[in-house]
């Protein structure tokens, strides 16, 4: 994960915050490429709490909001 990539998630999360019609961000990769890891350990740093799912566990009900 690149400097950019931090500043990014992190100016998210603060917009998030503040504003709650904020889009989500998704982390999205192959595979192996530590995107849970990077997060994980970004959240830690903020003092944040952090839930790390994967969208093959949500049902299309889920996904759709229907």
């Amino acid at each position: 994960m690149t400097d950019n990539d931090i500043f990014i998630i992190k100016n998210n999360i603060k917009q998030q915050l503040k504003n709650k019609y904020t889009s989500p961000l998704v982390i999205a990769g192959k595979p192996g490429t530590a995107k849970s890891s990077s997060i994980i350990n970004l959240a830690k740093k903020l003092d944040m709490n952090i839930l790390v799912t994967s969208a093959p566990q949500f049902s299309l009900e889920n996904l759709s909001g229907c």
